[in-house]
């Protein structure tokens, strides 16, 4: 025992005080109370650290059944809960080897007076708020950080406590004080920039289950961030801590990523991007790779063309320019790098490249700079606006022509063109268009469909990847105008099977034929359970087959980074109807 926290200190507290410390120790709830205030009004500064033995005497562990605190009016729980008052006011002036000596105590006693599933907030606050003090005082050294965050439930109140504090003003102190608190904390539970991130998502959870779950979560996020968002350099480090702690998220943890993602969160990164043009040196290679890495996060999962015209309508084609001008612009290209990858995979989808190719223009006279002509990652700006220019003009023409409302009946044996609003659409899966009440009924009784249609419904429904009519045509018309060469080479053999699809891959503009008698696992995917990687291929190449070469099967891969992220989309081309139209109009 360390001796601080001998009964021996309680003789040579002072008179005047002395009955009531005895009584305190001995668990008197009034003497606990008149110490408490005594604490408060700071009338016991000299002798503080004599009255130590009683806080580790009153959260000896319990001899009676655990149930049997859940009373608010037992003895012990009323002596240890004003205890744990009294620790957290005494805190200054613990010494740290006897504070790892409470520690266990007070855990176990937190966790039985005031248990984390409680209805009523404010009686937590004042314990959870010394916890999350003592634990400032712990954190002095990483591996014994380290060996605390083992502490079962631990991250659960960590998590609440942050829930409690966060509603500080924006000019608190202590606001900023306590989440240094929790930084440390969570720093060295998630590991280090260099050794890399030992987190896992149950950790995680624990944290976002204290917070209240995920949107509470998200929320605390997002005002944390626009609390450091303000552009005063001190406050980039509010900003780095809290990106930090989010780039765990980066691949797994996909309930929290997707909240953030329709809260608005890049555009929040975005805008503490904006506030901090001119960092000084220490930050760039901790604060701007993780902002970076945050929107790659978020921009990740499918479908990424929403997120990324947000992020486009906040401004962050500018901010990613003036970035790429940097001088120490090479510590975080890779970043940039990966987003541009990013925006040139949106590219194809056309909500997001009329405002995409604006922001670029507005940027024309940057672009000549040479601050920016001698950017690390200024090739992939302009293979950027070279792309964003040719899939434009293809974007302009379809819209000229009036493609985009021209369609054919999917009764193979009608192949009917018209204007899109005379077609009726399945009511069931939303994919098939009709000319007549005929031709669906032929189409549900001899063409298939009332096989596929659940099928297709259920896809729709499930795959948030789902391609709309419009943006299949788009992607169809890029297909065919920058690959004229690959769709003269499909075949169709005599049993109307097909022996080639086209592969294209927007994320490296790169297409090849696929040759089914030389790659027998294209069609092992058409038989298959396993259809996860082509959502939808079964039914389109089984409907191809029965189109007599009216349709090609066309897989598209729109990758959105790490190959674990790539949608991939099978869509079914007309290809051999007797109007010219077709040719034109790019009809599905």
């Amino acid at each position: 025992m360390h001796p601080a926290l001998g009964i021996q200190n309680l003789e040579r507290v002072p008179g005047s005080l002395h009955n009531f410390a005895v009584a305190a120790y001995h668990g008197s709830s009034s003497a606990l109370r008149e110490i408490m205030t005594l604490l408060l009004e700071d009338r016991l500064r000299a002798d503080q650290a004599l009255l130590l033995p009683i806080v580790y005497h009153n959260l000896r562990p319990p001899t009676h059944p655990q149930h049997s605190f859940e009373r608010s009016d037992h003895p012990r729980a009323i002596a240890a809960r004003i205890t744990i008052g009294i620790l957290g006011v005494m805190r200054k002036i613990l010494p740290r080897p006897a504070l790892l000596e409470i520690w266990p105590r007070y855990w176990s006693w937190l966790q039985l007076v005031h248990p984390i599933e409680t209805d009523n907030p404010a009686d937590q606050e004042p314990a959870l708020l010394g916890l999350i003090l003592i634990i400032s005082e712990v954190c002095f050294d990483v591996d014994e950080l380290r060996k605390l965050s083992y502490t079962p439930r631990l991250r659960v109140y960590i998590g609440r406590a942050w829930n409690i504090l966060l509603p500080a003003r924006i000019n608190d102190p202590s606001y900023a004080r306590v989440w240094r608190t929790l930084w440390l904390f969570v720093r060295g539970t998630c590991g280090s920039r260099e050794t890399g991130p030992t987190f896992t998502l149950e950790q995680l959870q624990e944290y976002i289950d204290g917070a209240g779950g995920v949107p509470d979560f998200v929320s605390l996020i997002l005002r944390h961030i626009s609390l450091y968002s303000r552009g005063r350099e001190q406050d980039a480090d509010g900003l780095d801590t809290v990106f930090y702690f989010l780039t765990f998220i980066y691949s797994d943890a996909a309930p929290l990523r997707e909240e953030l993602s329709s809260r608005g969160f890049v555009e929040c990164v975005t805008k503490a991007l904006a506030a901090f043009p001119n960092l000084t040196a220490r930050f760039p290679q901790v604060f701007i790779p993780c902002c970076l890495k945050l929107i790659l996060a978020i921009l990740t999962p499918a479908p990424v063309h929403p997120t990324v015209k947000r992020a486009v309508e906040a401004g962050i084609i500018p901010i990613l320019v003036q970035y790429s001008m940097r001088r120490d612009a090479h510590e975080f290209a890779d970043a940039i790098r990966q987003i541009l990858a990013f925006l040139t995979t949106a590219c194809v989808y056309p909500s997001v490249l009329r405002p995409l190719l604006k922001s670029m223009r507005r940027l024309e006279h940057t672009f000549q700079s040479p601050q920016f002509q001698h950017s690390p990652v200024q090739p992939h700006w302009i293979s950027l606006a070279s792309i964003l220019q040719r899939h434009f003009s293809v974007m302009e023409e379809l819209e000229g022509a009036g493609a985009v409302k021209r369609r054919a009946c999917d009764n193979f044996e009608c192949g009917k063109l018209a204007d899109e609003r005379e077609f009726r659409r399945c009511a069931a899966c939303k994919c098939m268009y009709y000319c007549c009440v005929e031709c669906q009924s032929h189409d549900w009784i001899k063409g298939g469909h009332r096989e596929e249609c659940g099928s297709l419904r259920d896809i729709r429904r499930d795959n948030l990847s789902f391609l709309t009519s419009r943006q299949k045509l788009f992607i169809l018309a890029l297909v065919s105008r920058q690959y004229p060469d690959q769709h003269a080479s499909l075949q169709v053999d005599d049993n109307n099977k097909h022996d080639f699809f086209v592969h294209f891959n927007f994320h490296d503009a790169q297409s090849y034929l696929v040759d089914g008698r030389s790659n027998p696992r294209i069609f092992e995917l058409t038989d298959s359970d396993n259809l996860e990687g082509y959502p939808g291929m079964q039914e389109m190449v089984k409907r191809a087959s029965r189109s007599h070469g009216c349709m090609v099967p066309i897989l598209v891969s729109i990758n959105a980074g790490p190959p674990k992220f790539c949608s991939n989309h099978v869509i079914l081309r007309r290809s051999r109807l007797d109007s010219e139209e077709v040719v034109h109009s790019f009809l599905i």
